[in-house]
Parts: C-alpha cells; sequence; structure tokens
C-alpha cells in the first residue's frame, strides 16, 4: 500500500482543517489524511496482524472519517480518529481472527539493520497479547500517544491505560526473555 510521506502538523491545526472540510474545502481533508495515514495504517496492521485486513480496515476508517465528519464534536482530531480505527479494527477481527505473520505488515523497510528474527517475534508476541493490552501498547509505542488520549480513544480511565501498558510490556519482555533464551542455547 502506498501511503503519502508523513508530514509534520505545521499549519491550520486539526480542527480548523476539519471545519474548512465541512464547508466545502477538500484540500483540508487532504492535510489531514497527510498527517495522520501512516499512523493509522500501521496502528491497523499491528492490531488485525493481516497486511490485507489492515488496508481494508485503513480505507474503512477514512470512508467513516469522511462520511461522519459533521458528527466531530471538537476536542482532540487524533483521538477521534484513532477511536474509530480501533472500532473499524474491533469489527475486522470479530469477522475473521489472522493467522500469525511472518513479516510485521506496517514495516516500511527503512530500518534495515533491525534483526528480521527478533522483529518477526515482536510481531507475533503482540499478536498474543489480549486485544485489551495490545490496542494501549501500540498507542503508546508505536503511535506515541499520550495517556490521557489513549484514554479518551479507548474510553477508559487514565490510570486504566497506563496499567494496561505496563502489563503489556511485562508480558512483552517475559515472552521475549523466553525466546532469546530459547535462540541462544541458555
Amino acid at each position: 500500500m502506498k501511503l503519502p510521506p508523513a508530514s509534520a502538523p505545521c499549519g491550520p491545526d486539526d480542527a480548523a482543517l476539519l471545519q474548512a472540510f465541512c464547508n466545502g474545502d477538500p484540500s483540508a481533508f487532504q492535510v489531514l489524511y497527510g498527517r495522520y495515514a501512516r499512523g493509522v495504517y500501521r496502528f491497523c496492521a499491528r492490531l488485525l496482524g493481516d497486511a490485507a485486513l489492515a488496508e481494508d480496515a485503513f480505507q474503512d476508517v477514512w470512508l467513516r472519517v469522511y462520511e461522519h465528519r459533521r458528527e466531530f464534536r471538537g476536542g482532540s482530531f487524533r483521538v477521534w480518529l484513532f477511536r474509530i480505527a480501533q472500532r473499524v479494527c474491533i469489527n475486522y477481527r470479530r469477522r475473521r481472527l489472522p493467522e500469525p505473520l511472518e513479516e510485521d505488515p506496517a514495516r516500511d523497510g527503512s530500518d534495515g539493520e533491525e534483526d528480521p528474527y527478533l522483529r518477526e517475534q515482536v510481531q507475533r508476541a503482540l499478536l498474543r497479547l489480549p486485544e485489551s493490552l495490545r490496542t494501549v501498547l501500540l498507542l503508546r509505542e508505536y503511535e506515541e500517544c499520550s495517556y490521557a488520549e489513549i484514554a479518551a480513544i479507548l474510553g477508559i480511565e487514565e490510570g486504566t491505560a497506563r496499567v494496561r501498558v505496563y502489563r503489556a510490556r511485562q508480558l512483552l519482555r517475559k515472552w521475549l526473555a523466553l525466546l532469546l533464551q530459547e535462540r541462544h542455547g541458555r
């Protein structure tokens, strides 16, 4: 899937762009898409664990943003967008649970020095996490959301978001430590 290059959030803020789009300015939607397309795709790909399914979900997210743009009630566009993405991914997972991947579907190939074995094991470990833990970890570590944003996206308390991220990290640490011990024969 070809995504636009990531664009820095300079210029008008997200709410102003969404308002401009609602008022008939299609270029405002293009700017929002440019700002968030990569992050939304990465989130969908890592949450679903299937590249083809992630592409479908990604398109569905942006279609819903387009169709429901007038329902945005203010606040953070990013929170609203990732809440839509999370709900779309939940619906896709209910329809079909994926098999573990051979490669991370969200990887863009820019970090060629990374150990392919380790990358594969991290992806498999992510897919083993319960959905509630996987979702918060993806938002925190890959999308760099604050705990307040995670809480708003998922409709949970900020303290709950912190606890879930902590638990997800602990489980990943435990699983990956065991895998690395097995790999190195210790």
